[in-house]
């Protein structure tokens, strides 16, 4: 397969400026400037030159990838695709966000073809797997703001709580697949009792605005999220149900050592 010279030169000067990244960050940390930082200020130099590195890095990547031209794909009549393009592709990944371009073809009547895509398993969207996965376990644990918090804090991403939504929608689609690949759990771990719960919470429908009188939502529609499990049963005496829902009960509860000591008697 031949290979764009224009992606060669890039490679190569893409390298070049990674070493010298590279050794950038090495002389901050044993150089004159590593005299005078504090560790936690150091700590947090390394950390987010390391992440610029890795963005730099996973960009080489691409475009290392993106270099060789593809085989043409074929129309549905079976002709390969002649009409080839460098097209650019966004990837939004944990070190930033990646901009690179890779060979596209067309043909007249049908769709674009990026065979480069299918070949790196790059989603539909623009969010990384793993980006996707960071995310989705944060909002999926908490809410939307305390994820893209998190994300912002860490690793200086900026996620719109609708980046959010897109990112659980999509991965929403695997869930019934994960669960049928899922082993059943054996049946001795099964319990007597089957636990079933159920939480709503009122969504805004698209294109609804807080009432002007009241201030809020007019038009809301609930979200019902469900859950199935079983248990064994946990037998408790009354006791152990009072120490476990009112702890300090007992210690509210308990007469003071000056209650405790008996009544002086009367001379």
């Amino acid at each position: 397969m031949a290979a764009d010279s224009g992606q060669i030169v890039d490679r190569t000067e893409g390298m070049e400026r990674l070493r010298e990244d590279f050794q950038a960050l090495c002389t901050m940390v044993s150089g004159a400037e590593g005299a005078v930082h504090t560790a936690a200020s150091m700590e947090l130099r390394i950390f987010r030159g390391v992440l610029e590195l890795g963005r730099r890095l996973l960009e080489q990547f691409f475009v290392t990838r993106a270099a060789a031209r593809p085989v043409a794909p074929v129309t549905r009549s079976g002709l390969p695709m002649t009409e080839c393009r460098h097209r650019p592709r966004t990837y939004r990944s944990v070190f930033g966000t990646i901009v690179f371009r890779r060979h596209r073809f067309f043909a007249p009547d049908e769709e674009g073809v990026s065979p480069l895509d299918a070949d790196l398993s790059l989603p539909e969207h623009c969010y990384s797997p793993l980006l996707r996965d960071w995310a989705g376990f944060g909002a999926t644990n908490g809410s939307f703001e305390m994820s893209a918090a998190t994300l912002r804090r860490i690793l200086g991403l900026n996620l719109s709580k609708s980046a959010l939504e897109t990112i659980l929608r999509d991965d929403a689609t695997d869930v019934d697949a994960f669960y049928d690949q899922k082993p059943a759990p054996p049946n001795d771990l099964e319990g007597s009792i089957l636990v079933a719960q159920a939480d709503g919470a009122g969504v805004r429908l698209a294109g609804t605005e807080p009432s002007e009188r009241t201030g809020h939502l007019t038009s809301k529609r609930e979200a019902i999220v469900t859950a199935l499990y079983s248990i064994q049963p946990f037998v408790r005496t009354p006791e152990q149900l009072v120490d476990a829902l009112l702890p300090d009960l007992k210690a509210r509860t308990k007469p003071s050592p000056e209650s405790s000591r008996p009544a002086p008697v009367a001379k």
